[in-house]
């Protein structure tokens, strides 16, 4: 009897314990040269019917850009790859900067790569934003975001 109670007791606290847990949200690289940067989700919705709550998240993000976006240096000319986790790759992204599409449709591969341009980049750098698509086109479940800033020469 004891035993039962026992085994009773640890199912108990595995089912507690898996209860509290969460999937961690896809992570999204930026590179350019030999600096990267790794960044879980700004937003993200793990089901493809994207909730209100997210919606608001991406909104918001996308409209007060806060001080510990992760910055990566560039310069002009230099290639910038951009590396999604598999999942968000299902789900098709789309890369941005300043709001400017980098590509003409969704993407659906894990891997994009752009030239920067040959521009001046202000010290506070460019947003790039990294957008993964929902089940219609209005709808966006998740959303990473970096700053592009000019390499110190």
């Amino acid at each position: 009897m004891k035993v039962q109670a026992i085994g009773a007791g640890l199912v108990g606290v595995c089912l507690l314990t898996l209860t509290g847990c969460t999937q961690p949200t896809p992570d999204v690289t930026v590179w350019s040269g030999t600096t990267s940067v790794v960044r879980p989700a700004t937003c993200w919705e793990p089901e493809s019917t994207v909730t209100e709550a997210v919606k608001s998240c991406i909104a918001e993000a996308q409209s007060k850009p806060t001080s510990d976006i992760p910055s990566i240096a560039v310069s002009p000319g230099s290639i910038v790859g951009i590396n999604v986790d598999p999942q968000v790759a299902e789900a098709t992204w789309l890369p941005s900067v300043g709001q400017q599409p980098l590509a003409e449709s969704p993407i659906s591969e894990s891997y994009y790569r752009f030239t920067y341009p040959n521009v001046k980049t202000p010290p506070d750098g460019y947003l790039l934003a990294v957008t993964a698509r929902g089940t219609s086109a209005d709808q966006n479940r998740g959303l990473w975001l970096f700053r592009l800033v000019p390499a110190s020469q």
